[in-house]
């Protein structure tokens, strides 16, 4: 099939001015006469599908079906939704901890962006971050979610100095943005010492322009934030970019984490990346530890750092507080 085909071609890097560059495919398809009789109607319906695609996670295709305009129309009305939510105050931050392994104690958590609308209830991240992209909304949420958490670290680091929190980066908000302007940005209006600030990026969008987005990785690190690569395992970069990146953690996917007890591959991809990423010199974080047979695993080898459910859920800040106020956790 030709779009499978089209698909294969952009797997490859293009080498241009010496330097290469990665390009994400989305492509939408619509059949004649299936899904329409005119030339406008075909493209019409395509470029929905081109959006589902998108909304799956790029590289990708669909095929347009009907029930894809109604989920168009209630994307519209999120996203209209969203924009007079950021003014409303309708968002908030939960934390999830992350636990040391060796001393049971928080060393950090990880902000997770909320919505409550009064008409659709509780609404999750994998509902609205990718229209909040595809709309450009992503970006005044990110800096409402760095003032949010500047100005919520204050409250922990009274209890622990040497506490920081993670805040997941957008691949959108890296390639449209100047985010290292934004902090500062945020940094006039709540004074921080940014040691006690991490960003999250994900493993897939640091290789879709590798030199720019080292280069502004490299003013992160200026700024003496912590980075880490979130999600490790399930992109496409190869050691070659991973040793350039300038890192400090890496957070291996929950996919990995769920088979490790049940599954040869898992704990041996598992146990690889805790062994590569200590010889490169970087923290490892293992996200979505859910029982005390994948704490023990991970415990016996190595991993630095757990985050998931065996621990807590995401918890509000206060209660964050009270797990400091606590000193460590007790699963044993």
């Amino acid at each position: 099939m030709k779009h499978s085909f089209i698909l294969n071609i952009f797997k490859y890097p293009f080498n241009i001015s010496g330097k290469e560059l990665f390009i994400t495919t989305s492509i939408g398809v619509s059949l004649y006469p299936l899904n329409g009789n005119t030339l406008n109607e075909l493209l019409k319906n395509a470029d929905t599908a081109m959006y589902h695609a998108k909304e799956s996670g790029r590289n990708n295709y669909k095929f347009y079906k009907e029930n894809m305009n109604s989920k168009f129309m209630k994307n519209l009305d999120l996203e209209n939704k969203m924009r007079k939510s950021l003014k409303d105050n309708e968002f908030y931050l939960d934390y999830q901890p992350q636990i040391n392994v060796l001393t049971n104690k928080i060393v950090s958590c990880e902000a997770l962006i909320r919505w409550k609308n009064p008409e659709f209830g509780l609404i999750y991240p994998n509902e609205f971050i990718s229209i909040a992209e595809e709309s450009g909304l992503i970006v005044p949420m990110t800096r409402w979610a760095l003032e949010k958490v500047f100005s919520e670290v204050k409250k922990v680091i009274e209890i622990d100095p040497n506490m920081y929190i993670s805040i997941n980066i957008s691949g959108y908000q890296i390639k449209h943005s100047d985010l290292p302007q934004m902090i500062e940005d945020v940094l006039g209006k709540e004074k921080i010492n940014l040691k006690h600030i991490e960003l999250e990026l994900t493993e897939s969008m640091l290789i879709e322009d590798v030199s720019k987005n080292i280069e502004t990785m490299l003013k992160l690190k200026d700024l003496k934030i912590k980075l880490a690569i979130d999600d490790f395992g399930t992109g496409y970069s190869s050691l070659k970019y991973l040793k350039k990146f300038p890192i400090d953690r890496l957070k291996i996917d929950k996919n990995f984490i769920d088979g490790i007890t049940t599954n040869e591959d898992d704990k041996i991809i598992v146990k690889t990346i805790i062994l590569m990423a200590h010889n490169l010199g970087f923290e490892v974080v293992a996200e979505g530890v859910e029982t005390k047979e994948e704490f023990d695993f991970l415990k016996d080898h190595k991993c630095d750092v757990i985050q998931g459910y065996y621990f807590s859920e995401p918890v509000s800040i206060e209660k964050i507080k009270e797990y400091l106020k606590e000193n460590t956790f007790d699963n044993n």
